[in-house]
């Protein structure tokens, strides 16, 4: 077993001896070891129930505090070893520890004041039996006979064990040698004791009554109050003092719990401290070292349980969340990262359940069935309109038919596509943020191509993966790629935030995780990429009758309507709101017909129907590729 070392916000330790406090103290740090302890004490109840080592999201379900969660139980574990043992990435009594080889008193006794509160006699055996590997039965008589005959311990009428340190030690020595030697508040006793000097402590319910006025006060202070109500008047008679009898009752008092600072409480106290749990959880800051942890050991039954709970559930559950609940592993552990990558290689090969991106992972029928091939819309289709001589209209050239200009526009991100791209190479320095143009047929179909992003941008394995995309005002919005067909989907909702047709332009922006990423609209519409609602109409006016025409009396139509001319990218993707038209087949068009042309020094292309009877180029034939 290993204890590991564990850093506090507080200067505070529970196993350390305390005086006893006022009754009026009630500052913010006394509340908060109040609080501390109290939880404490609910932590320990079920740790001490079970006999192996509990993960602490266990231990919260079992605990069922509303709003407690495994992070706030994790910072009361890990912010105090003395209380408890971090073993094998679980959790146990650091009393079980410790215990491994002293005696069964000592035993007894570290149990007891760890737990700071009188401890029910069975959980106190239960705790015993553990700690020492021997059955409850064969120990319960012992442990019994120990705490009730050694002068240590007091046995309450609840049936609880508790410290004698915890009570007053009745002695028979003058007055203040005793009360200092018990470190009794005597400002406090001097200004009670008269109002209860009379008191007959010995009637029934005597100490209920006092604890009714004068509660929360020190178990201590009571007591010293009805050892010196006893105190003989006459040097020569003996004390009536039962140190262990008033002890017994004080605890046993129902409706009072005794506190860590040794104060006895109203039971109603409780339920302020138990208000202060999840506060005082957010204060605690631990910090785990475990530098000798090993990595984490992923044994068949794991993976069916998690595999299990990835199926069943309706959401992406993450590696980081099954570290969590599996392994008590979270990223202030330092074996974190490592541990991820283990796990997620480990799950990423089991067949029953779908790893979709970083660490994320999915029940299979999760995954839209759309996004394992390519939309039909998005496929090139050739043409087979001949001329007159027989030879196709539409047809394609190499690279050293076309001109410099055409062969770098090629090049362009906003020239590519789905299917019609070459690999984007990744800028340097790697750049985390991109401006991306949204074309119309990927607005009409949910979709957009990682065409315009560099090829690295986003993980290639696993080939089906899930994005997150959060827009401006926090909301999240679920992405599936398929980095084969380099196709992102399910975008419809984003994309019908936009009016703009063609050309609405946005960022992309990397975040800290992976696959999850900041959306943001542009105002501004990308003015090559741009199409205006009037020319969409015009535009879808020539698709309706687009069967009866080649690709090449499609680009005569398109580019007439521009007398002045327009750039290349204009025009391909007006093409495309036509016909699916690849960069190539267009740049051939254009490089190939008489009829289409650039002036001198000018980027934008223009159409002479005057030329269109000239035909093919016939310099370019030699580079129609068959």
């Amino acid at each position: 077993m290993s204890l590991y070392k564990v850093v506090y916000l507080y200067n505070f330790n529970p196993s350390e001896s305390m005086p006893v406090k006022s009754s009026t103290t009630s500052d913010k740090n006394s509340q908060n070891r109040l609080v501390r302890s109290f939880m404490d004490q609910q932590i320990l109840n079920k740790l001490k129930e079970n006999h192996y080592a509990i993960k602490v999201s266990e231990l919260a379900e079992k605990i069922g505090i509303d709003g407690l969660t495994t992070t706030s139980v994790r910072a009361f574990l890990s912010s105090n070893p003395d209380v408890y043992a971090y073993v094998d990435r679980r959790w146990i009594p650091a009393s079980r520890v410790y215990s491994d080889s002293k005696s069964l008193h000592e035993c007894i006794y570290q149990v007891v004041y760890r737990y700071g509160a009188p401890i029910d006699l069975d959980l106190l055996v239960k705790e015993i039996s553990y700690s020492r590997g021997v059955y409850q039965e064969d120990c319960y008589t012992t442990v019994e006979r120990i705490v009730s005959k050694s002068k240590d311990y007091i046995l309450t009428e609840k049936n609880q064990v508790a410290l004698f340190e915890w009570v007053f030690e009745g002695l028979d020595q003058p007055m203040e040698y005793t009360l200092r030697k018990n470190r009794i508040n005597l400002e406090e006793f001097n200004k009670i004791f008269p109002k209860v000097n009379d008191l007959n402590w010995y009637d029934e319910g005597a100490i209920e009554k006092f604890l009714k006025e004068y509660a929360p006060v020190s178990v201590k202070l009571v007591g010293a109050l009805i050892w010196a109500s006893m105190f003989p008047d006459n040097s020569s008679d003996v004390i009536n003092y039962n140190s262990k009898e008033f002890g017994r009752k004080i605890l046993s008092t129902p409706g009072y719990i005794y506190g860590l600072d040794g104060v006895i409480y109203a039971q109603k106290e409780s339920e302020k401290w138990l208000s202060g749990v999840l506060e005082l959880s957010r204060l605690l800051v631990p910090v785990i070292e475990a530098d000798d942890i090993a990595p984490i050991d992923v044994k068949k039954e794991d993976i069916a349980k998690m595999s299990g709970k990835i199926l069943k559930s309706d959401r992406t559950i993450t590696a980081e969340e099954l570290l969590e609940q599996f392994y008590e592993i979270s990223p202030a552990v330092k074996s974190f990262d490592d541990d991820l990558v283990s796990l997620i290689e480990t799950l990423a090969n089991e067949p029953s359940i779908a790893w979709i991106g970083a660490d994320r992972f999915s029940n299979p029928n999760r995954v839209p069935e759309i996004v394992q091939s390519i939309p039909e819309p998005l496929l090139y289709q050739n043409t087979d309109f001949l001329d007159e001589s027989g030879d196709p209209i539409d047809f394609v050239i190499s690279d050293e038919g076309l001109s410099s200009s055409l062969r770098k526009l090629l090049q362009h991100p906003l020239a590519c596509d789905v299917n019609d791209e070459d690999t984007f190479i990744p800028p340097k320095p790697r750049m985390q943020q991109y401006r991306l143009v949204l074309k119309s047929i990927h607005r009409e179909l949910g979709t957009f191509p990682l065409s315009q992003l560099p090829s690295d941008w986003i993980n290639k394995d696993p080939e089906v993966q899930e994005l997150i995309f959060i827009d401006p005002s926090g909301k999240e919005h679920q992405v599936w790629v398929n980095n084969k067909d380099r196709l992102m989907f399910n975008l419809i909702d984003l994309w019908f935030e936009q009016p703009v047709e063609s050309g609405a332009v946005f960022i992309l922006t990397k975040t800290g995780r992976t696959n999850v990423f900041n959306f943001e609209w542009m105002e501004q519409p990308d003015p090559v990429v741009f199409i205006t609602p009037q020319r969409m109409e015009e535009l879808r006016e020539i698709q309706e009758r687009s069967h009866e025409l080649s690709s090449c009396d499609v680009l005569k139509e398109v580019l007439a309507h521009w007398s002045k001319g327009t750039d290349f990218l204009t025009v391909l993707w007006e093409m495309n709101v036509v016909r699916r038209t690849s960069r190539r087949l267009l740049a051939s068009l254009l490089s190939s017909y008489q009829c289409f042309f650039q002036r001198s020094g000018s980027p934008v292309w223009h159409y002479d129907h005057k030329k269109v009877e000239l035909g093919v180029d016939k310099t370019k034939k030699k580079f129609i590729i068959k």
